[in-house]
């Protein structure tokens, strides 16, 4: 299921979706933004990008908060 949240990029409100995927037993999340889809997942308690030239430092931030938001509301 794909989720919607709203993030900041280039200084414009960019929506998003956000869809959880369990992949050879790791949680990884299947991001859209701007029509292209890229896969990120934590690594050693840090969030990484599958195309990091896609997705800066600050979005890549900004979609890990949400993320966590989804992860929480998933398991209340």
């Amino acid at each position: 299921m794909k989720y919607d949240f709203k993030v900041i990029d280039k200084g414009l409100v960019q929506p998003i979706t956000i869809e959880p995927v369990i992949y050879q037993g790791r949680h990884i999340y299947e991001v859209g933004i701007n029509g292209m889809y890229t896969l990120v997942y934590q690594d050693d308690d840090q969030w990484k990008c599958e195309d990091e030239h896609q997705m800066n430092a600050d979005l890549l931030a900004q979609v890990s908060e949400k993320i966590m938001l989804l992860t929480r509301k998933l398991q209340a």
